[in-house]
């Protein structure tokens, strides 16, 4: 045994872990076996995962067999609390003995004060009142530990039972098997919505129904959702208000506070004091709507808005007129495609009907009494579609011909047929004016090697396709290397023999780009072959780069088709290189009528 005193630190330390150690630990143990050793949490053993080094002061550290890994090492004093001595009348009593015995005594102490530490306590200052025993254990048996008024340990009802979590259809039994009681919850998986057991049985937690007579939300008050079939025929709905499906509002009823102006205002710009007939109902700062103008104002008097902003959100200051409406903004309103929410002008004429569209068009504004003909439409992809036009996020797509107005270029045309805008014109005299349209391909990096057997240039999905009647100009960018002197012959290729292809190429020297010398040229006229070839490069200088810029104009005739380049080479191989381009742009088959307009 030892002879050290037993120092005031915590008898349990946890460190990273760092391999296999050594841990120290900075309080005093009699042997080995006073201590107990954890990686994570699992208890390991002496001797067999760890040894224990003690130091003369009666610290030490402890080495482990195996690495710590990713786990923690947590140290704590275990030693086994019992007495092994008994001093007798008459006997011997060495000092050492007794120092040993009071030494066990005190570590047995600090023992039971660190596991205490670790426990559920009453704060000091607690009144002496307070009883921290915890009730019986059939009383606390599948409950949650709570508080009572006193502050006392007590039971609540355990919240699975409560909540008996997600189901398909209503559940007879709470997550215990026991009767339902009221106001007990589940999630129904094949509605997805939440509902509550009541004296009737399950019902929708957001579920109103019927009709409404009068419904008031003033202020900053938030109403829940309202679910149809719902009609709303006198009320008053403000703050976060959100009305679904198989809804009808009438005119009789109100979306927002409203007043109006007791004072016109004639400015755009003006920040006086905005007058109204009442502010009763609004909150004492927010924002306003007159017209389409959105105003921010930070506080009111009985019939004024002050602290005022013009133009918020986007919209444009603008005067108004005395007794024009005063609303308030950011009410909710939507529709699903089974539940349309209908807005009436009056109390029998329905005028707007409002849809949501599942995963697919995200809402649908139509005229109820014949929803199809003339309906907006926004999508979940951000395309907008009324009528013959969709916005497309940054594109605009015309299905069909319709007119555009570009200002004082005047109405433009879109041929959907040619697929060509034209301007406005007298073809006869000016000729038709348009904006043409094109596709382009580029290659992102290098191609493979063409040799003797012909290839197509741009790898992959090349072949582009082109319409009927049609005239095209195609243009290839091409830079590629070649690996041995010789000759390259280039040929438009088609998937039908159009009626007319003419092409040119012009090219870099025979000896590469950045070297001085006659450029390469030739030229293909009215061909209607299919594999329309160019005629024959000079020999190509080997190991160098090349570049050939081919331009062609192509009439399909009666024949749709599809168009790609392709390439051979008499000794050796090419290889094409990224950044090389193909573009084809379509043009209009009148362009020879009339002479050029002016800009």
């Amino acid at each position: 045994m030892a002879d050290y005193a037993i120092s005031n630190v915590p008898r349990r330390v946890v460190f990273a872990p760092s391999g296999v150690g050594p841990y120290s630990f900075t309080f005093e143990i009699l042997t080995a076996n006073d201590i107990a050793v954890y990686k994570g949490t699992t208890l390991l053993t002496l001797t067999t995962d760890y040894s224990v080094t003690i130091n003369a002061n009666g610290t030490g550290s402890v080495t482990l067999v195996a690495s710590a890994g990713t786990s923690n090492i947590a140290i704590v004093g275990a030693k086994t609390i019992q007495r092994t001595t008994d001093f007798v009348t008459g006997g011997d009593f060495f000092a050492n003995t007794l120092n040993d015995e009071l030494d066990a005594q005190t570590i047995y102490i600090q023992q039971v004060a660190e596991t205490a530490e670790r426990s559920l306590k009453a704060p000091v200052t607690d009144p002496t009142s307070i009883n921290m025993t915890l009730p019986i254990a059939t009383t606390r048996a599948n409950k949650y530990l709570s508080f009572d008024a006193n502050g006392n340990p007590s039971v609540s009802e355990a919240f699975t039972d409560a909540y008996i979590g997600g189901a398909a259809v209503n559940p007879t039994a709470d997550s215990s098997g026991n009767p339902l009681t009221i106001g007990d919850l589940y999630f129904n998986t094949t509605v997805n919505e939440m509902r509550v057991y009541t004296s009737t049985g399950w019902t929708a937690l957001t579920d109103f129904g019927g009709t409404v007579s009068t419904l008031t939300v003033t202020g900053t008050a938030t109403l829940p959702t309202i679910v149809g079939p719902t009609t709303i025929s006198s009320s008053t709905l403000t703050g976060v208000t959100t009305l679904n499906g198989a809804a009808t509002i009438n005119n009789a009823a109100t979306i927002g506070v409203n007043t109006t102006l007791g004072v016109a205002i004639t400015s755009t710009t003006s920040t006086t004091a905005i007058t109204v007939a009442s502010t009763t109902g609004f909150p004492t700062s927010g924002t306003i709507q007159i017209d389409s103008e959105i105003i921010a104002y930070t506080n009111t008097t009985a019939t004024t808005f002050t602290g005022i902003t013009r133009a918020q959100g986007g919209t444009v200051g603008a005067t108004h007129l005395i007794n024009t409406r005063v609303y308030t903004t950011g009410v909710k309103i939507k529709g699903s495609v089974d539940d349309p929410l209908v807005l009436n002008i009056n109390s029998t004429e329905p005028a707007l009907r409002v849809t949501q569209i599942g995963t697919g068009d995200v809402l649908r504004i139509e005229d109820a009494a014949s929803p199809d003909t003339s309906r907006l439409t926004i999508s979940a992809n951000g395309t907008l579609t009324c009528n013959n036009f969709a916005i497309f996020n940054s594109f605009i797509n015309f299905p069909n011909d319709v007119n555009i107005n570009f200002g004082s270029f005047g109405y433009q045309l879109y041929n959907s047929t040619n697929r060509i805008i034209e301007g406005a014109h007298d073809s006869a005299i000016d000729g038709p004016g348009f904006f043409q349209i094109n596709r382009q391909l580029r290659l992102a990096a290098d191609g493979a090697p063409i040799g003797a057997a012909i290839a197509d240039y741009f790898t992959g999905n090349n072949a582009a396709a082109l319409n009927t009647d049609s005239w095209y100009e195609l243009e290839f960018n091409l830079l590629f290397t070649k690996t041995t002197a010789g000759t390259v012959t280039f040929t438009i290729a088609f998937n039908g023999a159009p009626t007319l292809v003419s092409a040119d190429y012009y090219g870099s020297p025979l000896a590469g780009v950045g070297t001085v010398g006659a450029p390469q040229t030739a030229a293909l006229i009215k061909s209607n072959l299919a594999a329309a070839a160019l005629p024959v490069t000079g020999s190509l200088t080997t190991a160098v780069n090349h570049q050939y810029r081919i331009k062609a104009i192509v009439s399909t005739g009666s024949l749709a088709t599809a168009v790609k380049l392709r390439v051979t080479s008499s000794v050796g191989t090419i290889t094409p290189l990224a950044s090389s381009t193909m573009k084809i742009t379509k043009i209009d088959p009148a362009a020879s009528i009339g002479s050029f307009i002016t800009f």
